[in-house]
């Protein structure tokens, strides 16, 4: 990801319309986490949990969100 700052912009505009995706919650969260923004990259992981329960794809992305939102 070459341009997180701008990346995270797009990702949370979409996530206004479909608030529920895993994917951009993902990559919102991993975008915020690049750029150091701790806060943002736990509320967009927490978010992609719990919207996301019974999701037996995209585990990586999955314990990865796991991983940084028990670093809290």
């Amino acid at each position: 990801m070459n341009k997180p700052k701008e990346a995270l912009e797009q990702y949370e505009l979409t996530l206004e319309k479909n608030p529920n995706r895993l994917n951009v919650l993902f990559g919102a969260g991993k975008s915020a986490e690049i750029i150091g923004d701790k806060e943002k990259a736990v509320f967009y992981f927490q978010a992609l949990l719990k919207n996301n329960k019974s999701s037996k794809s995209n585990n990586e992305k999955i314990a990865h969100a796991l991983e940084v939102t028990t670093k809290i």
